[in-house]
């Protein structure tokens, strides 16, 4: 799991680099990685849970990748389920994990000039905890008037 999702945060930071091409590369070695994990959680009690936990990383590098491709309307697409995925999950993983995963995935939204999404992205996340989306929101403000 450390490897992909390594992979996967080293994509997101090339992606906000501006370097899809070494984005995709580290998206490859995430999904190779990913493989490898479903292998050697097979027949374990960890076999629903890696994918579980994991899959969010893929997807969002995916999303973010597209956002940069010929059809970014697919990349919003991606990106606002997994949103939806935290967003309705009952687990502390929606809390724990997905509050700063959206966040993240916000600033990325902004900076490539997606503030519809960004603005979806914020919706989710009042949906898990309202006072902190109200803070992404404030933020977003305040590098805007800057």
């Amino acid at each position: 799991a450390a490897r992909l999702i390594g992979a996967a945060l080293q994509g997101e930071a090339l992606v906000a680099l501006g370097r899809i091409e070494e984005a995709q590369q580290a998206h490859a070695r995430a999904k190779t990685a990913a493989e490898a994990l479903v292998q050697a959680t097979r027949n374990t009690p960890y076999e629903s849970f890696s994918s579980r936990f994991t899959e969010s990383f893929l997807k969002t590098l995916e999303g973010e990748i597209a956002l940069h491709g010929d059809n970014p309307t697919t990349g919003e697409e991606m990106l606002v389920k997994v949103a939806d995925g935290f967003a309705t999950s009952p687990l502390l993983d929606a809390w724990a994990v997905g509050l700063l995963h959206l966040q993240r995935v916000t600033v990325h939204a902004r900076r490539a000039g997606r503030t519809a999404l960004a603005t979806a992205l914020i919706a989710r996340v009042r949906k898990i905890d309202p006072e902190f989306a109200e803070k992404m929101a404030a933020s977003a403000t305040i590098a805007t008037a800057r």
